[in-house]
C-alpha cells in the first residue's frame, strides 16, 4: 500500500496553514506602522540628524534643494528646536519661547512667539507635542510610492491627512524604516507643491549627557552685526 497518499497530504495542509498564519502575522497595516513609529519617538528625549531637502512644484519655478543638520529636544516647558541650512545659510531655532528664523542673504532675523510652532506638524511630532492617530487620519501610502527596500529591511510608507484642514499641508507621506525611525518625508500643499526631506546619520538621544549650559547653546541664535531684525 502506498501510505504517501495519507501521510503527505495532511503534512502539506498543516505546513499551509502555518504559512498563511506567518505572513498574516508579518503584515502590517498602515495604522501598526503609525503605532510602532510613534512609540519609538515617544521615548526619545532628543533627536538629531543630517537632512537634505528638495522644493518641487508648478508654483515654485525651478526646482530648489537645500542641505544641512537638525536638532530636537523635549522639554517640559516647551519643545526646542535647530535647523541649520548649509546651503543656503540659514538658521531656524527655537528655545521653547521664541523662534528665530536667520537668513544670510537677505541679512534679517524674524522673531515670533513659539506657540505658533505647536500648528506646524513635523516639528510637534518630533518635539513630542504631537501624535499620530490624534491629528491625523492614517492611510496606505500613494501608488506611485508603493514599498522601498533600501538594503537594510523594507522601508514601510504610509500616508498622514491631516484630522483639521492645514494652511499650507494637504497630505505627509513618511517612509519609516525597520528600526521605526523616518528616512524621508514628502509634504505636499493644497497647490501640490511637494518639499522632500531626506534624512540621514539619524540619532536618537543625541544630546543625552550634554550640559545645561551646551543644550542653551545649541537652541540660541545671535545673528551678525548688521542683521535687521523683525519681530512679529
Amino acid at each position: 500500500m502506498n501510505t504517501s497518499r495519507l501521510i503527505f497530504p495532511p503534512l502539506l495542509l498543516l505546513l499551509a496553514i502555518l504559512f498563511a498564519q506567518t505572513a498574516l502575522a508579518a503584515i502590517e497595516y498602515p495604522l501598526d506602522i503609525a503605532r510602532r513609529l510613534q512609540n519609538r519617538y515617544d521615548h526619545m528625549s532628543s533627536l538629531n540628524f543630517h537632512f537634505s531637502q528638495q522644493v518641487t512644484g508648478q508654483m515654485t519655478g525651478r526646482d530648489k534643494a537645500a542641505s544641512g543638520e537638525a536638532w530636537f529636544l523635549k522639554s517640559t516647558d516647551g519643545g526646542r528646536m535647530r535647523w541649520n541650512y548649509t546651503n543656503p545659510q540659514q538658521a531656524l531655532v527655537s528655545d521653547g519661547q521664541e523662534f528665530s528664523m536667520y537668513f544670510a542673504e537677505l541679512k534679517q532675523m524674524i522673531v515670533s512667539d513659539a506657540n505658533a510652532l505647536d500648528q506646524e506638524l513635523t516639528y510637534s511630532f518630533f518635539s513630542g507635542r504631537g501624535n499620530l492617530e490624534r491629528d491625523f487620519h492614517i492611510l496606505p501610502a500613494d501608488a506611485e510610492y508603493g514599498i522601498q527596500d533600501h538594503g537594510k529591511g523594507v522601508v514601510k510608507i504610509i500616508k498622514l491627512v491631516p484630522q483639521k484642514e492645514q494652511a499650507q499641508v494637504e497630505d505627509i507621506h513618511l517612509w519609516v524604516n525597520a528600526d521605526s525611525l523616518i528616512e524621508r518625508i514628502v509634504l505636499r500643499d493644497h497647490l501640490d507643491t511637494r518639499t522632500t526631506l531626506t534624512l540621514s546619520a539619524i540619532k536618537p538621544d543625541a544630546l543625552t549627557g550634554m550640559s545645561l549650559t551646551a543644550v542653551s547653546q545649541l537652541f540660541s541664535f545671535t545673528p551678525p552685526s548688521g542683521t535687521e531684525i523683525i519681530r512679529q
